[in-house]
């Protein structure tokens, strides 16, 4: 706008001297009728709706209503805005954070996935190939046919009836390569253990995943949120390493050991043990504590349930709860052991106290496997 000086019909003065085409007005051109049609007047109501489309819900503006329950009606249009936007912009920062959680679910659901096909693929790899000890036999047993330098022979599988092609390394002896294939038994066995207990892990990460992703996706609003990190910690707790480690999961969430092919899983703390025996443990599996004082709870997963705890195994659980507790300079520590599903946690009670309905009682030395100590 600007302020024009007219003298008689003759432009003197302008107050914004910028706008030139101002010099050219005419004083008689102002206050004429408007002859032009009149725009339609600004609707009487404003509605807000939250609409769902794609699977998520949309702040959408409307100046007529429309099918479905309007979150707001009003005849101010500055109401209106202002509700509009506040309302809009709160939605878009709940769907974001919503985002950002279940994409974070959605990549540690694909990694233990890939990890347990991994080692599925790996297990059937040593099912079905010839175990490496009966190889070693097998040049043992051709040693006086066998020559210096051959990469691979042909001989007879007296365990199959039949030849088989057995590779060497022309720069060893044929004692030296049988002896190579009695030590690729020994780590089949110990790579038969890790493919276990991978299996393991990730069979139960993808349930627990899995789980929290479907609450995920099912939150509705902002609030919501911090009931669900609560209700989540177990995977939240161990968020960083099972979301973002190459080697998680479980055994960076508790103390794992292995006796005799069976995984015994030690808690860190009280809010710890709580994890492990409430939501990590099964009802079937083997639980233990040191009796009358604080400590650790361990538990030992089952095999099979038709096949009982061996007794080593128990004796060697058993010493590991009596070392992670407060008797642990004793020389001899009473352990509880029982199935888990005689574990509850009562109401109100604190972070790691539980009551245990059924028991028996082992007399053990509290100490680590050497390797641990």
């Amino acid at each position: 706008s600007n302020l024009v000086l007219f003298n008689e019909n003759k432009v003197i003065g302008l107050f914004r001297q910028a706008i030139e085409n101002d010099w050219l007005l005419q004083k008689n051109e102002f206050d004429q009728p408007n002859y032009e049609q009149e725009s339609e007047p600004m609707p009487a109501h404003y509605y807000i709706y939250a609409m769902e489309a794609e699977g998520k819900r949309k702040i959408v503006f409307r100046f007529e209503p429309i099918e479905g329950i309007a979150v707001m009606e009003t005849l101010v249009i500055f109401e209106a805005l202002t509700f509009f936007a506040r309302t809009y912009l709160a939605e878009y920062q709940f769907q974001l954070k919503k985002q950002v959680i279940t994409g974070k679910y959605q990549q540690a659901l694909k990694r233990q996935q890939s990890l347990l096909h991994g080692a599925q693929t790996r297990m059937h790899y040593l099912q079905t190939q010839v175990p490496p000890d009966e190889i070693a036999n097998i040049i043992m047993a051709n040693l006086h046919v066998l020559k210096k330098e051959e990469t691979e022979v042909n001989l007879f599988d007296f365990y199959r009836d039949q030849n088989i092609t057995i590779k060497l390394k022309k720069e060893w002896s044929p004692q030296k390569n049988a002896e190579l294939y009695y030590k690729k038994a020994k780590n089949k066995k110990l790579e038969w253990e890790q493919a276990e207990q991978q299996i393991e892990k990730s069979t139960l990460l993808i349930r627990q995943i899995s789980e929290q992703l479907a609450q995920a996706l099912n939150i509705t609003q902002t609030k919501e949120f911090k009931k669900f990190d609560q209700e989540t910690s177990f995977i939240n707790s161990g968020s960083k390493n099972n979301m973002n480690n190459e080697h998680g999961q479980p055994h960076e969430m508790f103390k794992l050991f292995t006796c005799n092919g069976y995984s015994i899983y030690v808690g860190k703390n009280a809010a710890n043990n709580d994890q492990l025996t409430l939501k990590f443990a099964k009802k079937e599996d083997l639980w233990l504590h040191a009796r009358g004082v604080s400590g650790s709870h361990v538990v030992i997963k089952h095999k099979n349930k038709d096949t009982p705890f061996p007794a080593s195994v128990i004796e060697f659980a058993a010493q590991l709860a009596a070392y992670y507790s407060k008797a642990k300079s004793s020389s001899l520590v009473p352990v509880i052991y029982t199935c888990k599903k005689f574990v509850r946690k009562p109401k109100g009670a604190l972070p790691g106290q539980v009551k245990v309905e059924k028991e028996e009682v082992l007399l053990v030395e509290p100490k680590l496997p050497i390797k641990d100590a």
